[in-house]
C-alpha cells in the first residue's frame, strides 16, 4: 500500500461509525420483531386472536419456569419493571438473533487490516468454536 492509497484516522472513524449505526439498527429492528411476533403464529394464519400472547412473554414464562427455584415468584417493586424486563429480555434476544451481523460488521472493519494467514486462522478459529459439543 502506497501513502496515497492509506486513509487518514477520521477516514476510518467515518467506517467505523458507518457499522456501528448499521449493527445498532439491525439490534434495534431484530427487538422490535421479537417484540411484536406472537409466540404462536397458527393462530395468526387461522384468524384466531384469543389467547394472544408475544414471543416476547413466552420467553420471560419459560425462563422463570426454568431458572427461578420452585416457589418463588418474581415481585415488581417498581410500576416500571415490568416494562423494564420486557425491554432487557427483547434486546437480549435481538441482540442474539443479530449476533452473525455484528460479527460480519465487525470482520468486514478489521479484514482490510490483517494478514492473508490471520484472515485464515481466523476463519478456523470461528469455524471451530461454532461447533456444536456434546
Amino acid at each position: 500500500m502506497t501513502d496515497e492509497d492509506e486513509e487518514t484516522p477520521w477516514d476510518h472513524f467515518d467506517e467505523l461509525s458507518s457499522r456501528f449505526r448499521r449493527v445498532v439498527i439491525a439490534i434495534v429492528a431484530s427487538s422490535m420483531i421479537v417484540m411484536s411476533i406472537p409466540s404462536d403464529i397458527t393462530n395468526i394464519l387461522r384468524l384466531d386472536f384469543g389467547g394472544y400472547t408475544l414471543l416476547v412473554s413466552k420467553i420471560i414464562e419459560v425462563l422463570q419456569v426454568n431458572l427461578l427455584p420452585e416457589g418463588v415468584t418474581l415481585i415488581a417493586f417498581n410500576w416500571l419493571d415490568s416494562f423494564y424486563i420486557y425491554m432487557a429480555v427483547s434486546f437480549a434476544a435481538g441482540f442474539l438473533i443479530s449476533l452473525p451481523y455484528t460479527a460480519y460488521q465487525t470482520y468486514s472493519f478489521l479484514a482490510p487490516a490483517i494478514y492473508e494467514q490471520e484472515k485464515k486462522r481466523l476463519i478456523t478459529f470461528v469455524a471451530r468454536s461454532s461447533r456444536c459439543s456434546p
